[in-house]
């Protein structure tokens, strides 16, 4: 079954004030696992999403494993989720981010656990992991920045064209 991972606000008296679930899809399952709170009030969440079909079994070629790192607003608004995957993607079976702390400049050091999948003594393919990003989950300065519209088809060849690109809030498509 599909986990809905999600953040309740309580007031001093135990009453409900929001509620932020992370969005899933068909065969994106998603946890958190870590939480810490930036000097603003905001929520940062540390965890996991995957995305793949369980239901026919377990093979790890259709599994695709990520850490997330989640930032919400004091109301519980989303301002930014990442998903990260390590260098050596195709060699993991399995990671997720289970700590968070903030340091200098609000960057952030998540801490978590790799698998791949050797199952080969003492560690039994587990490892441990450790990162930092700048204020906003970026690895790189710029990650959030909007990327390139570049055309990747010839649009003579296209057999259909989306529109507006990039987009916010609607799509259209449009077949030729």
């Amino acid at each position: 079954c599909a986990t809905m991972p999600y953040v309740l606000q309580l007031d001093e008296n135990l009453e409900f004030e929001w509620e932020y679930t992370l969005p899933t899809g068909l065969f994106v399952f998603s946890r958190w696992f870590g939480m810490t709170e930036d000097d603003s009030g905001n929520l940062l969440l540390a965890g996991q999403r995957w995305f793949g079909n369980f239901f026919l079994g377990y093979n790890p070629d259709d599994i695709r494993f990520e850490g997330n790192i989640t930032k919400l607003s004091p109301t519980g608004d989303s301002i930014w989720s990442r998903d990260i995957v390590h260098p050596d993607y195709d060699k993991i079976v399995d990671l997720a981010f289970l700590g968070i702390e903030l340091i200098e400049n609000n960057d952030i050091v998540l801490s978590g656990q790799l698998d791949d999948g050797t199952f080969a003594s003492p560690t039994f393919g587990q490892f441990g992991w450790i990162l930092r990003t700048d204020s906003i989950g970026c690895l790189e300065p710029g990650c959030q920045l909007t990327v390139s519209t570049q055309s990747i088809i010839d649009e003579e060849e296209a057999l259909f064209t989306l529109f507006p690109n990039p987009a916010a809030t609607s799509l259209q498509i449009e077949f030729t």
